[in-house]
């Protein structure tokens, strides 16, 4: 069964569920987003993904201090969610399949390096493989992501790192002190 939203028009979506104020987007939870690319506002070859969003203030991270079963419990009690529905294209998709693929090459080459550590004994080899686990890490994190949350807050939800293009699409809001 296809959704009513792949058939509706650029004007169904003036509404008040999705807005920008400079960079950030806001959605209200539930949203469906314009059928555009959220990262170069393309109307062609859509593919439609439903995410599920979690977020968490980021200074309850500091309870890991503490440790890891009682940062768990915190973070569980604390977290918000949310849902919406995004839109990319498959030059965007294909983009980040390939970056994300990338840090897993990464990560396998820290395989090989450990590996290799063993097989020949050698320190520096192992020191090597921690390296790159930290730089597949890294690079999963900031490089394979469509977008970055930073906030859901009353069932809203701040989104940044979406294409220049698609945010200057939205209906922009003044920015309030």
């Amino acid at each position: 069964m296809t959704s009513a939203l792949n058939y509706q028009t650029p004007a169904g979506y003036a509404n008040d569920n999705i807005w920008a104020q400079g960079k950030k987007v806001f959605a209200k939870d539930g949203a469906n987003f314009p059928p555009r690319c959220i990262q170069c506002n393309s109307p062609d070859t859509l593919k439609w993904k439903l995410r599920s969003l979690t977020w968490a203030p980021p200074y309850l991270y500091l309870v890991l201090l503490v440790g890891l079963i009682p940062a768990i419990i915190i973070l569980m009690i604390f977290q918000r969610k949310a849902k919406i529905q995004t839109a990319s294209c498959a030059a965007c998709r294909k983009k980040l399949l390939t970056q994300r693929l990338i840090a897993w090459g990464i990560f396998l080459a820290a395989i090989a390096s450990f590996a290799a550590a063993i097989g020949l004994e050698n320190g520096y080899l192992a020191l090597l493989g921690v390296v790159l686990i930290f730089a597949a890490l890294i690079y999963g994190v900031v490089m394979g992501r469509a977008f970055t949350i930073t906030r859901i807050e009353k069932s809203v939800v701040t989104l940044k790192g979406l294409g220049p293009h698609f945010v200057a699409s939205l209906n922009q809001q003044a920015i309030t002190p």
